[in-house]
């Protein structure tokens, strides 16, 4: 007799998160919003967090699998080619991700799949047999805790400078803080 085994995951977003988000300026905008920070756009603005890819083979020894669920809509906006979007995506993914999901759509199109919206969480539950209710996503935003909790996963926020307002029912300040929430 075959058994369904579900598998357990950690999500992780991607911008500053595993990597840095690059400082743009006070007054700088994207789609008619001031943003100081963003994703990077060119490979050679990526740098990865000290700690993320420890954190990533742990979680994976500890029977999780590593997937990225990242919005990526800077290319949409006209501010970064498509062989740099996939460029970084291949370096971050060579940290040790199992897999990885990535909405390109801006926030105005309406993608079902763009955070907070849970749905790139969704296709990783069904391509992979996830248990969500034994499952975590890792953000540095409010919109990814929102898609955590619609998801049925447990959101944790790692503190930044910029979401120090954001509540969360777990934080950590480090990625290796992780390890202890996780079985």
């Amino acid at each position: 007799m075959a058994y369904n085994v579900k598998r357990r995951a950690i999500f992780f977003d991607r911008d500053g998160v595993i990597n840095e988000l690059v400082y743009r300026g006070e007054n700088f905008v994207v789609a008619d919003q001031k943003v100081q920070r963003t994703a990077p756009w060119v490979l050679q603005e990526l740098r990865i967090y000290d700690g993320a890819a420890a954190v990533i083979q742990q979680v994976r020894e500890k029977g999780y699998m590593a997937i990225i669920a990242t919005n990526q809509p800077d290319m949409r906006h006209g501010l970064m080619e498509q062989a740099a979007l996939f460029a970084i995506m291949n370096a971050v993914c060579a940290l040790g991700f199992d897999d990885a999901f990535m909405c390109t759509h801006t926030r105005a199109e309406g993608c079902l799949c763009h955070k907070p919206l849970p749905g790139m969480l969704h296709q990783a539950e069904k391509k992979w047999n996830l248990d969500m209710s034994d499952s975590f996503m890792l953000g540095d935003m409010e919109t990814d805790l929102q898609a955590a909790r619609a998801a049925g996963c447990t959101p944790v926020l790692i503190d930044r400078p910029y979401n120090i307002n954001v509540p969360a029912e777990h934080r950590i300040n480090t990625h290796a803080e992780l390890l202890r929430l996780i079985n």
